[in-house]
């Protein structure tokens, strides 16, 4: 019997994309990635960065060859802004929260993090694991170990919401429930398929 839903944060609650972020701050400030960085659909992006190893500021100034002070600062608000929250997906994960726990499990940053401890996005989950704090990023199987130790429920028990196949395939070989998602309707069918009520 489920007891536990747990999301994705960038990509499932949250709107944005990594490509969409870099061809912003090549329209709006000139700059491109001096390397190259997995794109499409990869789970980890900077991953010193989503390790909590590096900080953004850091790790930004490395992908676009040390620019200057102020251009930087606008590559991490311009980042900053990449990631709103979709208002439709988050008031869908509150609704579940009468009949189930609900659980944040994301590969995230410093600014990120700090953001949604600030914002109270991170209060409407029962439990909360963010890579960059726990020094862990999907899809390395303690990151899910440390989420079901928090909610405590077992795999079995939880349903795993992502859109990364890497990050669904590790929480499946847990024995956790999943869906990978690709939009509201999608996930509100296949939950529904898994016994999940709402």
């Amino acid at each position: 019997m489920v007891e536990a839903i747990i999301f994705d944060a960038g990509g499932v609650l949250l709107k944005g994309s990594i490509k969409r972020f870099l061809d912003r701050c090549r329209e709006e400030l000139g700059l491109s990635p001096i390397k190259n960085i997995e794109q499409d659909g990869g789970a980890v992006f900077g991953f010193e960065m989503q390790t909590g190893v590096k900080s953004p500021a850091e790790t930004f100034s490395e992908l676009f060859g040390n620019p200057e002070k102020e251009l930087l600062k606008k590559v991490l608000k311009l980042n900053e802004a990449e990631w709103p929250q979709d208002p439709e997906m988050v008031e869908f994960a509150k609704s579940l929260k009468p009949r189930y726990k609900i659980g944040l499990l994301s590969n995230t940053d410093e600014l990120h993090s700090t953001l949604w401890r600030k914002n109270g996005f991170t209060n409407l989950f029962d439990a909360v694991v963010l890579s960059n704090e726990v020094h862990l990023v999907k899809p390395d199987k303690r990151i899910y170990l440390l989420m079901l130790e928090k909610i405590g429920l077992k795999a079995g028990q939880c349903v795993f919401v992502d859109d990364i196949k890497d990050c669904i395939e590790a929480a499946k070989k847990l024995g956790f429930k999943t869906v990978r998602f690709s939009g509201k309707s999608q996930l509100e069918n296949e939950l529904k398929g898994l016994g999940v009520e709402f």
